[in-house]
């Protein structure tokens, strides 16, 4: 499936784009069934209200963050031979910049985390992330400039053909065996961890979970959190475990390479 067909779906699937489309149907449906049309307005009407509370995306959040952060004695002592930080997306022709992309906010946390990592354990670094939707240039070579020319960290390797996590987990395997590494800390959002760590390993590496930037702390159940809000923070939860489930799905041939 390509990103731009990809994106499309998940601007429908995810809200709000699934409530208009829910929507449009209750108003075709109203002067066929009203009866039937009420029932799902109602529906619509309780499913937006949970998926706006605070608390559930907190709830949700929560869950997916299960994976903790690296501890002292991980970093002491790191068994892995090579850090791998995972793209996040791009701040495109950043006029501050002289006009060239660099990294974005998500991204920025992940190679400040990964640049970090590699100065109290020495280990290289592969940048992973392609062009999805033809950008001049790939993800990872934008990690890559910013890491150097902003941090003073080398990067060793850059994967920039990937699309998605499946795909960088793959080519990131490939790059390096030849190198003869088989052992990895993986950078990524501690709510992006458990897809990404599913799909590193599925592609034949051994992975040592390296989360950054999470985003639940000690969940507060005061008033404000059951009133509505953004939808925004559930989103993420939303798109990650359906990521997962699809890439479990589709990876009937995604045994690790031999």
């Amino acid at each position: 499936m390509s990103p731009l067909i990809n994106a499309v779906i998940q601007r429908f699937l995810f809200p709000p784009g699934i409530i208009l489309l829910t929507l449009a149907v209750v108003w075709w449906w109203m002067p066929r069934s009203p009866r039937k049309a009420r029932r799902l307005l109602g529906l619509i009407i309780v499913i937006f209200y949970g998926i706006s509370l605070p608390v559930a995306g907190n709830l949700s959040m929560t869950a997916l963050e299960s994976i903790p952060p690296l501890t002292p004695a991980q970093i002491a002592s790191p068994k892995a031979q090579a850090i791998v930080i995972l793209g996040r997306g791009r701040y495109p022709a950043a006029p501050e910049y002289g006009g060239r992309d660099t990294v974005n906010t998500g991204g920025l946390a992940r190679i400040r985390y990964g640049a970090w990592l590699h100065r109290r354990t020495g280990l290289p670094i592969l940048t992973a992330g392609g062009q999805p939707f033809r950008e001049g240039e790939s993800e990872a070579m934008v990690m890559k400039r910013a890491l150097e020319e902003e941090f003073g960290v080398p990067v060793r390797w850059t994967e920039d053909s990937s699309n998605n996590t499946l795909e960088n987990a793959r080519n990131t395997q490939r790059i390096l065996a030849a190198e003869g590494i088989d052992h990895v800390i993986l950078v990524t959002h501690g709510n992006h961890m458990p897809r990404a760590l599913w799909t590193f390993r599925q592609a034949g590496l051994e992975v040592t979970p390296g989360p950054t930037l999470f985003q639940t702390g000690t969940p507060n159940t005061g008033i404000l959190d059951w009133l509505p809000q953004s939808c925004q923070a559930v989103w993420v939860p939303l798109h990650e475990y359906l990521g997962l489930l699809w890439y479990k799905f589709r990876c009937g041939d995604c045994a690790a390479p031999s």
